[in-house]
Parts: structure tokens; sequence; C-alpha cells
């Protein structure tokens, strides 16, 4: 699995939420080679904690984007967040506890969810955005 990597082909044209997906995905590059280096788990686990972090501190910040925006997808876009946040407090919990480990799965998973999520669900609210003048 290669390691992943901002592209223009992720931007959703609005320059706040392009800059946060950019450090989304530096975030997972750091874990990555994290996983890669073999470093230990407290190391790994400051970066899964970061990555938590700024992921929800994204979400808010793209939900009142398409609140401020009236984008009538929001509730089910808030939907995907929750579930997707759920899931990596679940995982951060059990690494923590020593019940999951980092694998190349799952960081193909994550790396996975965030591109797909940009390319899908997040070129949708772009598209509005884009209707209505919203920069």
């Amino acid at each position: 699995m290669s390691e992943p990597v901002w592209t223009d082909t992720l931007s959703v044209g609005i320059a706040e939420l392009d800059a946060q997906h950019r450090s989304l995905v530096e975030l997972l590059a750091t874990l990555h080679r994290a996983v890669l280096a073999g470093e230990d788990r407290q190391i790994m686990s400051g970066v899964i904690k970061q990555l938590n972090a700024y992921m929800r501190d994204h979400f808010s910040s793209e939900e009142r984007w398409m609140e401020a925006h009236a984008f009538p997808g929001l509730a089910e876009h808030r939907t995907l967040h929750v579930d997707f946040a759920e899931r990596m407090v679940h995982f951060e919990l059990d690494f923590l506890a020593g019940q999951a480990d980092l694998s190349r799965e799952l960081l193909r998973y994550l790396s996975d969810w965030l591109a797909n999520h940009i390319m899908g669900a997040d070129q949708l609210y772009a598209a509005h955005f884009r209707k209505t003048g919203a920069q």
C-alpha cells in the first residue's frame, strides 16, 4: 500500500475545507509512516488521537458550511460523519487498551474511506456550493 498523498482531484473548491482535507491526508500519511517504521504504540497512539481530534473538528467545520449554505444533504452527510467518528473512537479505545493493532488493512481502510468520502459525498456539497456561489 502506498502512502496517502493529496491530489487536486480531492479538492472541493473551498480553500478552508481543502486545507483541512490536506491536513487529514498528511495525518494519515504520518500514521502510515509510523506503522511501516514499526514505531511503538505510544507514538502511534498519539497520531491516532491527533487524527481523531482533527477529524472531529473538520467534520464540524464542514457541517457549519453546509448549514450556512442550506445544503439539502446535510442530515445524510452528518450521519456519515457520526458513523465514521464512532468507528474511529472505538478503534482508538481498543488500540489504547491493547485490543487492536494498526495494520496495513486498517491503513488502507482509512485512506480509502477518506478518499471515497471526499470524492463522493463531499463533492455533492461542493456542487451545491458552486451553484450558490459559496467560497
